[in-house]
């Protein structure tokens, strides 16, 4: 990130099954501030979504 020091960023990912579904939770820590959160996050739950519609394609 220009203007930035390097800094860690941990993202974990709990995935669980539940019967013939698998549960997963992701947790995101903070960036440097509540915008590059906000954006990191959502991107992340885009990438989510299209592994939902590429698991889905696959089972049809």
């Amino acid at each position: 990130m220009p203007g930035h020091e390097r800094y860690e960023h941990l993202t974990t990912i709990d995935i669980e099954p539940a019967g013939d579904r698998t549960n997963l939770l992701m947790t995101v820590d903070p960036l440097h501030d509540e915008t590059r959160t906000r954006q990191h996050r959502a991107h992340r739950g885009n990438e989510l979504d299209n592994l939902e519609a590429a698991i889905s394609r696959r089972t049809m």
